[in-house]
């Protein structure tokens, strides 16, 4: 009788030694759980307060901080080409005249042929836009950040560029324009980004447009813009290379636009007898000589 009775308590202390040892699991389980998730807010917090501090930082950072607002973007006022239309008055956007002849122009900040075109040949190009001939469309690209001793200034510039066509597009090609009144030379650092800032206010882009420069809204846009521009076969030049500035008409890469007179005689030829034709008599061998090669 007396080992029954043993038996009996010993069988019920090992069910009491088992019942708390599983409390005492569930108590660790519980700890645990709680630890990995307090340790999982932490993370959070830390992670917030590093993108807050890379956000702020981006914005007060040098002078030649790339602003980028960590986000793919597509402006509003460029087409399915990633161009811009500008119409009369240099206004981005609106729509294209009916019957117009497409004429398109890749352009980097600081590309030295696109200071000669802007300051010599877009005179000839507002005259065709004003007239309802063509329709002008603006690609801005970054493809010579690689000249800028790292600062990305084709970059900085054509992002501001793309901004002011966005949310102030009256302002937009006096902007482009004033961008290449007094450009900074290929190998330099460029102009900062106060200086960016200061040269749209005195285009007469206004300080609530200019201050959105900061954002970084289309930084990204731009860059993916340049990749499928300098992968389009349509945009290479008699060289089969890509190069800025790229001028086509009605998709027809054209290289002799610095002889006045020759793209209004291009965009006629077009009109007359169409663009494959365009495209046929500039394979043939012609008395004038392309523009020199641009910069790639």
């Amino acid at each position: 009788m007396a080992s029954k009775q043993s038996a009996s308590q010993k069988a019920a202390e090992a069910r009491q030694a088992a019942a708390a040892l599983r409390a005492k699991q569930r108590a660790a389980a519980r700890r645990n759980t709680i630890l990995a998730s307090f340790g999982a807010l932490i993370l959070v917090v830390v992670f917030a307060l590093l993108m807050i501090f890379i956000v702020k930082s981006g914005k007060e950072s040098g002078p030649y901080t790339v602003y980028t607002s960590g986000e793919m973007k597509v402006p509003s006022v460029v087409d399915e080409t990633d161009a811009i239309l500008v119409g009369p008055g240099g206004i981005a956007g609106g729509t294209a005249p009916a019957d117009a002849i497409r004429v398109d122009l890749l352009e980097d900040p600081i590309c030295p042929w696109c200071t000669y075109f802007v300051q010599n040949v877009s005179g000839e190009i507002g005259t065709l836009v004003d007239q309802g001939e063509i329709a002008f469309y603006y690609h801005p690209v970054s493809i010579l950040d690689i000249q800028s001793v790292g600062t990305h200034y084709s970059t900085r510039m054509a992002s501001a560029w793309v901004t002011v066509a966005e949310y102030e597009p009256e302002t937009f090609w006096a902007f482009v324009e004033a961008s290449f009144v007094d450009p900074p030379e290929e190998g330099s650092k460029g102009l900062t980004n106060e200086e960016i800032a200061d040269l749209a206010l005195s285009a007469g882009v206004s300080k609530e447009t200019v201050d959105r420069f900061a954002d970084g809204e289309f930084t990204q846009w731009l860059a993916a813009a340049t990749d499928r521009a300098t992968s389009n076969p349509d945009y290479l030049d008699i060289d089969g290379r890509f190069g800025t500035p790229g001028l086509l008409i009605e998709g027809v890469r054209f290289g002799y636009w610095t002889t006045p007179g020759n793209i209004t005689a291009g965009v006629a030829y077009v009109r007359e007898f169409g663009a494959e034709a365009f495209a046929e008599y500039l394979a043939t061998p012609q008395e004038l000589e392309p523009s020199p090669s641009p910069s790639a």
